[in-house]
């Protein structure tokens, strides 16, 4: 066990030691609990410091306590100390965006914050940022620390917007042809399912997309005999890229 021991000494009035009185008392549940506490501390630095996203702790005014090194790479910053001189609070990027509004939100109901935004660090850096805002409350519930994670997800952003203007300029391709566009999918059952339609669909079929869905889809508003027709056609479909039909 751990023992803590407290000795009190008793003199004459020469001066001579003629009594020690000792209390001994067993911490050994105290010491254990903060060998606890040092092994969560140890875990949660490693964490921290090797930490794919970046990450930062801050005060509730703004100041910056800690960076990881990710958090340098994704903001372009030189140093920690650096990116410390920076108060979230009071940057001017940050405020503008709405950052900083979200921070002191965070502090003030004592709850995780989500955005993305576009930011240009203070070196120059310009990428879209993920951050999750989260508070460390004491036991009275008042906001002690920040800790915010951030991920650059600028790549992603581009390929959102890319195939935006992809699904777009289909669209517009789409719309303005005087043929009729279809996809469809296979269900489990071996069956196929009208998912997508497109062009001139309305003006030929006379139905709307819910409409035709609701009669039956493709087989039910064509001759029986072209059905058969559609249906080999689909067996021949699961052999070849590309299968063309007249019905």
């Amino acid at each position: 066990i751990w023992v803590e021991q407290l000795t009190s000494f008793q003199y004459d009035q020469k001066g001579n030691l003629i009594k020690a009185s000792n209390i001994v008392k067993d911490i050994s549940e105290r010491k254990e609990a903060e060998a606890t506490l040092r092994e969560s501390e140890r875990n949660f630095r490693l964490l921290f410091e090797n930490s794919p996203l970046g990450t930062y702790i801050a005060k509730p005014d703004g100041t910056i306590l800690d960076v990881n090194k990710t958090l340098l790479t994704v903001l372009g910053s030189p140093s920690a100390d650096a990116t410390k001189k920076i108060n979230v609070l009071n940057y001017t990027p940050l405020d503008q965006n709405g950052y900083a509004d979200l921070f002191r939100k965070c502090v003030k109901e004592n709850k995780t914050q989500v955005l993305e935004i576009p930011y240009t660090s203070n070196w120059g850096k310009k990428i879209f940022l993920s951050s999750y805002i989260i508070p460390l409350s004491n036991s009275d519930g008042i906001v002690e620390k920040v800790y915010t994670i951030m991920e650059d997800v600028t790549a992603r952003k581009d390929s959102e917007l890319a195939l935006r203007e992809s699904e777009n300029k289909y669209k517009n391709i789409s719309d303005s042809t005087s043929d009729y566009l279809f996809s469809t999918i296979l269900t489990s059952n071996g069956k196929s399912k009208m998912d997508w339609v497109g062009g001139s669909f309305e003006k030929i079929t006379g139905y709307t997309f819910d409409e035709y869905l609701e009669n039956g889809g493709w087989t039910a508003t064509i001759h029986p005999e072209d059905v058969k027709i559609d249906n080999a056609a689909y067996e021949e479909l699961k052999n070849n890229r590309k299968i063309e039909i007249e019905v």
